[in-house]
């Protein structure tokens, strides 16, 4: 079991993520479940699939193309330039990528994150899938205003996640046929709706 640990760690030398630093920021499929989930989902990742728990901050830099995202309260930067959470994050072959835990862990997946469980240090090194073509889901790979509103009010997770798993399907699904995102306010209320041309 140990060695084949190792052999998967051995090839991520060539391909996959190297930590810059790191403090508080342990690879971990435990947790806060809904916020593993949800940062899984994201990046397209079974969603049992590890993820950084982020309490203090972490610094990769990653030799593929692949995708991130974080749930949770942080400051994400990508290549030095500031960016959202609760959304997938394309990053670029030789990409650095930067969060920092804002009001308790921050979850961070990458598509087909895999490595050795436990505290992360500078210098470790994880296996990522590259991802070839980031493709015309990527707009749709984010958790809608109304849905985060809906967890940050107590609303309950399980048929939340339910909710959202829901929506990045169908949300993928509409974009990879053209559909064109597009806010509506109803009530006061801000909603994205898909919408697609039909001939």
């Amino acid at each position: 079991m140990q060695t084949k640990t190792i052999a998967s760690l051995d090839e991520t030398s060539v391909h996959g993520l190297t930590v810059i630093d790191a403090a508080g920021t342990r690879l971990a499929s435990d947790g806060d479940v809904f916020s593993r989930a949800i940062s899984n989902a994201l990046v397209g990742n079974s969603l049992e699939t590890p993820v950084f728990r982020v309490g203090v901050y972490v610094e990769l830099w990653s030799s593929v193309q692949c995708l991130a995202a974080v749930a949770g309260h942080a400051k994400v930067e990508v290549n030095g330039v500031k960016c959202g959470t609760w959304r997938a994050l394309p990053i670029p072959a030789g990409g650095e990528v930067r969060v920092l835990a804002d009001e308790g862990e921050a979850y961070l997946a990458f598509s087909g994150l895999s490595g050795q469980l436990g505290p992360v240090e500078p210098g470790e090194r994880f296996y990522v899938k590259p991802v070839e073509d980031f493709g015309a889901d990527l707009s749709a790979r984010y958790v809608p205003p109304t849905l985060l509103n809906e967890y940050f009010n107590g609303g309950a997770r399980d048929v939340l996640l339910e909710k959202i798993l829901r929506h990045l399907r169908l949300a993928c699904e509409m974009a990879k046929r053209g559909a064109k995102l597009v806010r509506v306010r109803v009530g006061g209320k801000i909603f994205d709706v898909w919408v697609e041309e039909v001939r």
